[in-house]
């Protein structure tokens, strides 16, 4: 299943090499040789300080981003200004055509409930023309 998961693209050539290199550390009592140790010992701090680089960058990539509060804090004000901005562009003649409807209906129950009045003129003088 390791071997599977992590090593799934290494070639059998290279596999055999590790399991051959792998027996000849066992079959020598487990030690290390000199120069491997050598080799850990000096590229130790650098391995700590490529991982450590590396996860800084995977946590930006994934969207950690800047640690300083103050600067997400700005990304997030100037988010939020274009989402207003864009807001207001589409809903604002929405909201205008509203109010002008809600304007025009009010002024027809107007109409409506004083229409008797309204028509009043109107109808006296068609009385007074006919006698």
């Amino acid at each position: 299943f390791y071997l599977a998961n992590i090593h799934k693209k290494t070639s059998l050539e290279a596999l055999r090499s590790g399991v051959h290199q792998l027996q000849r550390a066992a079959s020598s009592g487990g030690k290390v040789s000199r120069k491997t140790k050598d080799l850990v010992r000096y590229s130790f701090p650098k391995f700590v300080a490529t991982q450590d680089a590396l996860n800084d960058l995977l946590q930006e990539l994934t969207g950690g981003g800047p640690a300083d509060p103050a600067v997400r804090l700005a990304e997030l004000a100037d988010m939020l200004e274009e989402v207003g901005t864009q807001c207001e562009r589409v809903y604002a003649p929405l909201v205008e055509r509203h109010d002008r409807t809600s304007e025009l209906r009010g002024m027809l129950n107007l109409l409506d409930r004083y229409q008797g009045l309204l028509a009043l003129p109107a109808q006296i003088e068609a009385d007074a023309a006919q006698g």
